[in-house]
């Protein structure tokens, strides 16, 4: 009963791996927050009294945590960049599906997957923000691949020389793959 109210119930080695990721603590509390399904979407604001919009950004869906971050189409092109390297074919709709996906992409000890989806995560937050907050245009799936890289690239220098070339080289796929998504042959 103590861990199901430690963890509120999320049981996941990506969960479990939060805390041990290097990456910025605020980060870290931000992955825990979407985890625990406690961050602040329009949807929860919403019952908690606010009277703003409850619809996505991107979209006219409700801003949900599963929506937001990952059943956007906005976002599930990202996603779909990133998971094409474990070759995976379907973007997860749900935290719940990304977590239970990521269990198994991390019994393989990705800590490239890791970093690299912990920034995505960070990425689609940031820029809802900068659409709500700072009235800044739509991202295009460009915009998410430099944060993606720029962010990467930033918070490398806390990593091992070994998981730095593991995400370099991801993050060299997932450019690859927007390119042909933007630019199919």
């Amino acid at each position: 009963m103590y861990l199901w109210i430690e963890d509120r119930g999320v049981s996941s080695s990506f969960f479990d791996h939060i805390w041990k990721l290097k990456i910025p603590l605020k980060i870290q509390i931000f992955l825990w927050l979407l985890c625990t399904k406690t961050l602040l979407t329009r949807t929860k604001l919403r019952r908690s009294g606010w009277e703003g919009p409850i619809n996505c950004v991107y979209c006219p869906n409700d801003e949900k945590i599963d929506h937001l971050f990952f059943a956007c189409a906005h976002v599930q092109r990202m996603w779909n960049c990133l998971l094409i390297k474990f070759h995976v074919t379907e973007v997860p709709n749900s935290l719940e599906d990304f977590l239970v996906l990521a269990n198994l992409i991390l019994e393989q000890d990705q800590n490239a997957f890791r970093l690299c989806s912990a920034t995505v995560l960070w990425t689609c937050w940031l820029l809802r923000n900068d659409v709500c907050f700072n009235a800044s245009p739509y991202a295009t799936l460009n915009t998410y691949i430099a944060k993606v890289k720029y962010l990467v690239s930033y918070w490398s220098g806390m990593w091992t020389p070994q998981v730095k070339e593991q995400v370099m080289q991801l993050m060299h796929v997932v450019e690859l793959e927007a390119l042909e998504e933007v630019l199919p042959l």
